[in-house]
């Protein structure tokens, strides 16, 4: 087992950290890796890529990494057809000066890779004895592999060359071809973007269900990568930054989602992933300044809710600038941006302000109000605030993006940036766990993130390239609270206006996860080696990263009381008290160090002159350096260790691709292609294991008696009088611990498209693709008995995992007591148990217009299935976020639609021909709404998560259903109101399922009005106005989206019979009753200048 725990630090290669926070143990690892030399490495590596294939005819690859860069390619021949060897093809970038040469080979092919996007490009081929041929006006983006054919006509003298005016060939992006989503600069630039952030365009992608979950999968089976270096938050997954934007989108020059690209180079990302350029400065000096505002005023007249705009007030302006050109004309070139986003905007704290707000959250207006008046006469809240209603908060958003590129000579070019942002987010957060948050009780929200990159791409001989890229990542975020002091939850039974009854628990005091800090700093290596043996093109290299974490988690560490009424509050009678205490320090906090590492190679060759195929391998590794500390308890009872730092070492990604152009010219297109893929771990889940070793805290948890005096009065004033371990108590320290088996989730993907392209401006395109992952990350309670104390008769046999001499007559269950030893608390192993599969099928098509306007149009037909809702971070959440019928720990019978799932997507977007100089374009996006589960508001299974249990469906003519419960299903089942009736009506004596039912139908329509204008010597103004929900604009009725999160509740538990073994339930009738909400239209006014 020591084998794969421990990855041998002589196979840490080529990565050079330095420590930002030297500690004893875990620096280790980093001293081996200084000793190690960098160049010499990265050289040796390119050499033996070099000789690889000694005496044999090489030529360059046809591949770019990651798609960062672009490759011509093409065949010189004379005017009987022969191919016409060492002629020399010269490509110039016209607008930066940068110029590579090749010669034709013996069969007349050139390929010219790694070429820098943009343009215009000029491709000359020259060769004694014949005209030169010059190929004009050509311009390069992202994954672009163009086919140039040239015909030479013979000729005695020099006569002026032949030139041709004209965009790229057709089947540019053949080997994309169901792939990835392209939005180049046009789209950039044209479509109505929120906060002006790149990733909110990422949801046109067919296979985007929301945000960045690309086909099917979690968020943290994405990759995020700017320049072809990572991006992303490595704790858990998603863009690096957690503001409106990371990056400015003046400095994205085009982006990419792949889904389905089977270039080796592309790693770390099972469900795909998110691959953008930035853009660089040219010989021209060019800039614009911009500016961009919304208000309150420039929205609907009322929202969803019906507030007015006055209890709206929102202002947010977006400025900046962008500034590039020449350092030296043709050898150095610079590109900076500066990006400011100023926000004024609402929130609501249990802003109950009618009848409808009542019943829409659940509780009664007087309810709440008692529960102000008890906390400020027992519990010493500030009487001059406001604890609920709403509120205004004033987040800052900055960017500042710089880039310097420059040609060394005629084989090297170097590149290096800097991008640095940060994001103020004042009283962020409205709820957790379900719970709404008093205004104390919430947070507020810093980041700052900076990332430098230096770039080398180098013609190390005409038959190999080079690219070499070294990048370091530094992020950091704090959360901190309004107060700090214990969390006070306070469950509040309301009669509401409708004549339903229901149950909320309300927060007072601290937060459950601030404070919070956390840095994560990142250093990356990539080197990619391009050469071709004979007619086959290879692709070698290494992708690897160390990344160093510091994490502070004060969750649970606070302390929370529980009450289970307003009577119990004013009496200050709390049921339960709960702490994580730190024994070591107060502040727990977490440092570790883990690698991913990864090579690769790929071959690509013609078996015929229509036939393209690709080959290749990816090897990953993934090593956890730092190990949790050891607990002999736990390993004596339970048999477990927690102090496991695994290293998974078997995975190996084939992957390969035929793309047959069967016509030759591009337009009809067919690409078959399939192949394994690695998700890179949520590092999340090692601060876990260990913060939650045994060693860092020792958890309470008190019932009755027990339960210590809640004087919030004095925790206001003295944060050590926070009880912790009473004296004699016993502990019940919550574990967590990682599987001895641990693996990296990986995804087999397979996919099958065509594209016909009818004359010049019309493409069509269907692709059927195919994944299935396995090791899916999920949390399983190996401190629980093998079977059930009891079952649950009238509820289908559902197992309860704690005795019912336990349960409270309140319906209140007690995990601790169904222990198998209560030496320890709650232990959640991570093991590689989650599965996934998804199916999809995708039209497609595009049209081009005339003066450079497009449309696209696409629809998806998509099934996704999992056995996980787990996504990352807090362990409980797994079985928190996963419904089950019984038993959390049983995956296969976890199997149900994914949270991502949808059945049928719709997206286009694009523009229209300017007409007097006024331009139209729009983005659309429609889709079914998310899935969701029927559950039991409480926790009556004893997993300990509250509202996993899926809902028993009582059957209201069965005489043993209580005549209440009865009654008030037939009301729930009669309602036109309820999207659930049907279902509900289905499930009559059985068990809901997960994720069964489905959210109507979301969409969203944006829609941006420009006009351009001349001004001095060649400058030009460009006003914009952008319509957020423009069916909304249009009616107000139209444009809302009804929600209805991942669960709801149809049954509250009102409490528990030990005799009989039931519970007794009151149903939720506002079930399925899904309210309009979002946010209504909103205009955006624009204004940009360009020099």
């Amino acid at each position: 087992m020591e084998r794969r725990r421990r990855l041998s630090l002589a196979t840490v290669l080529m990565l050079t950290p330095c420590d930002p926070t030297p500690r004893r143990g875990a620096e280790r690892p980093l001293r081996v890796l200084r000793r190690t030399p960098l160049l010499p490495l990265v050289a040796a590596a390119t050499a033996a890529a070099a000789t690889l294939v000694p005496g044999a005819p090489l030529r360059p690859a046809a591949a770019a990494a990651q798609g960062t860069d672009a490759t011509l390619l093409g065949r010189v021949r004379g005017a009987d057809g022969r191919p016409v060897v060492a002629a020399t093809v010269i490509v110039r970038n016209i607008s930066t000066g940068f110029q590579t040469a090749q010669q034709t080979r013996d069969n007349g092919e050139f390929v010219l890779p790694q070429l820098p996007l943009g343009g215009p490009y000029t491709v000359t081929v020259r060769r004694v004895g014949f005209r030169p041929a010059v190929r004009a006006g050509l311009r390069l983006t992202q994954g672009d592999r163009l086919q140039l054919d040239f015909t030479l006509e013979e000729a005695a003298t020099d006569l002026a060359p032949v030139v041709v005016e004209g965009g790229p060939a057709t089947g540019a992006r053949k080997e994309r071809l169901g792939a990835s989503t392209k939005i180049g600069s046009g789209e950039i630039e044209e479509l109505p973007t929120v906060n002006r952030n790149f990733t909110d365009l990422v949801s046109l992608a067919p296979t985007v269900a929301s945000g960045l979950a690309i086909g099917g999968n979690r968020t943290t089976a994405v990759d995020v990568r700017i320049d072809g270096v990572q991006a992303r938050s490595q704790l858990g997954g998603g863009e690096l930054g957690r503001g409106p934007f990371t990056l400015s989108l003046e400095a994205i020059r085009e982006f990419e989602i792949i889904t389905n690209a089977y270039d080796v180079t592309v790693g770390r990302g099972g469900g795909g992933a998110v691959s953008a350029v930035t853009k660089t400065g040219t010989n021209d000096l060019q800039g614009a300044v911009f500016a961009y505002h919304r208000n309150e005023r420039l929205s609907a007249a009322r929202d969803y809710f019906g507030r007015a705009r006055d209890l709206r007030q929102q202002d947010i302006t977006q400025w900046g600038f962008s500034l590039g050109g020449p350092i030296r004309k043709d050898r150095a070139h610079f590109f900076v941006t500066f990006d400011r986003q100023d926000q004024q905007e609402p929130y609501f704290v249990l802003d109950l302000r009618g009848p409808q707000d009542e019943i829409e959250q659940g509780i009664a207006r007087d309810s709440v109000t008692r529960l102000v008046d008890i906390l400020q006469r027992r519990y010493g809240m500030a009487t001059g605030g406001q604890p609920f209603g709403a509120y205004g908060r004033r987040p800052v958003a900055n960017t500042i993006f710089a880039r310097m590129d420059w040609q060394l000579g005629a084989r090297h070019q170097l590149s290096a940036r800097h991008n640095f942002s940060n994001w103020r987010n004042p009283q962020n957060g409205i709820t957790d766990q379900g719970r709404q948050l008093l205004q104390e009780a919430r947070h507020s929200f810093w980041s700052q993130e900076n990332q430098g990159l230096v770039s080398l791409r180098s013609n190390l001989s005409p038959a190999v390239q080079n690219e070499l890229k070294f990048a370091v990542t530094d992020a950091q975020r704090r959360w901190e609270p309004n107060t700090y002091l214990p969390r006070g939850d306070v469950r509040i039974r309301s009669t509401l206006p409708d004549g339903s009854s229901r149950e909320q628990t309300v927060r007072f005091g601290g937060h459950r996860f601030a404070p919070e800090r956390n840095r994560e700093v990142q250093y990356q290596l990539v080197n990619t080696t391009y050469l071709q043996r004979g007619n086959q093109t290879w692709t070698l290299g290494v992708d690897n990263s160390v990344t160093y974490l510091n994490t502070y988690l004060s969750i649970e560490t606070g302390g929370l009381f529980d009450f289970n009424s307003l009577a119990d509050l004013e009496a200050a009678r709390p049921v339960r008290y709960r702490r994580d205490v730190p024994l070591r320090s107060l502040e727990p906090t977490s440092k570790q160090y883990v690698a991913d590492l990864a090579a690769f190679a790929q071959t690509e060759w013609r078996p015929s002159p229509r036939l393209t195929a690709t080959v290749g391998l990816r090897y990953d590794v993934t090593s956890f350096l730092t190990s949790p500390a050891r607990n002999p308890t736990l390993e004596r009872t339970l048999g477990l260790r927690t102090d496991v730092a695994p290293t998974d070492w078997d995975n190996l990604q084939p992957r390969a691709q035929l793309t047959w152009d069967a016509t030759g010219d591009g337009r009809n297109l067919l690409r078959l292609g399939g192949g394994a893929f690695t998700s890179q771990a949520a590092y999340y889940n090692h601060v876990n294991h260990i913060l939650k070793s045994g060693a860092e805290l020792a958890g309470v948890d008190l019932r009755g008696a027990d339960v210590p005096a809640p004087d919030f009065r004095r925790f206001r004033e003295d944060r050590s009088a926070i009880p912790g371990v009473p004296p004699g108590a016993a502990t019940t320290t919550a574990i967590d611990v990682m599987s001895d088996g641990f693996q990296i989730p990986t995804t087999w993907k397979a996919n099958l498209s065509y594209q016909r392209r009818l004359g010049r401006s019309l493409s069509l395109a269907a692709t059927a693709q195919l994944a299935r992952t396995r090791d899916n990350y999920h949390y399983v309670d190996r401190n629980r008995p093998a079977q059930p104390y009891f079952t649950l008769d009238n509820e289908g046999n559902r197992p309860v995992w704690v005795p019912a001499s336990s349960i409270t007559r309140g319906g209140d269950t007690f995990q601790p007591n169904g222990f198998v030893t209560p030496e320890v608390g709650r232990v959640l192993e991570l093991v590689p148990a989650g599965a996934l599969e998804q199916r999809a099928l995708i039209l497609e098509s595009g049209w081009s217009l005339p003066r450079g306007a497009a449309v696209n149009v696409s629809y998806t037909w998509n099934r996704t299935r999992d056995n996980s809702s787990y996504n990352c971070c807090v362990s409980r959440t797994a079985t928190l976020f996963t419904p089950t019928t019984g038993d959390p720990n049983d995956l296969a019978g976890l199997w149900g639609p994914a949270d991502a799932d949808f059945r049928h997507k719709i997206a286009a977007f694009g523009s229209l021909p300017p007409v007097w100089g006024f331009q139209l374009s729009a983005r659309y996006v429609g889709k079914t709404g998310r899935p969701f589960s029927l559950v039991v508001g409480r926790d009556v299974n004893g997993d300990d998560a509250p509202a996993n249990d899926l809902a028993f469906v009582f059957d209201p003519d069965d005489p043993s259903t209580p005549a209440p419960v009865a009654a008030a299903l037939r009301r729930v089942m009669a309602n036109p109101e309820n999207v659930a009736r049907d279902y509900i009506r289905s499930r009559v004596g059985r068990f809901a399922e997960r994720n069964a039912l489905v959210a109507p139908w979301l969409d969203r329509l944006d829609v941006r009005l420009a006009k351009q204008f001349a001004t001095l010597a060649g400058q030009r103004a460009e006003l914009t106005v952008d319509v957020f929900n423009f069916p909304n604009l249009l009616n107000p009725s139209w444009g809302g989206q009804r929600l209805a999160g991942g669960t709801q509740t149809l049954f509250d538990v009102t409490g528990f019979d030990p005799a009989t073994r039931r519970y007794a339930y009151r149903v939720n009738e506002n079930v399925g009753v899904l309210r309009r909400q979002g946010n209504p239209y909103q205009i955006q006014a624009g204004v940009r200048y360009a020099f």
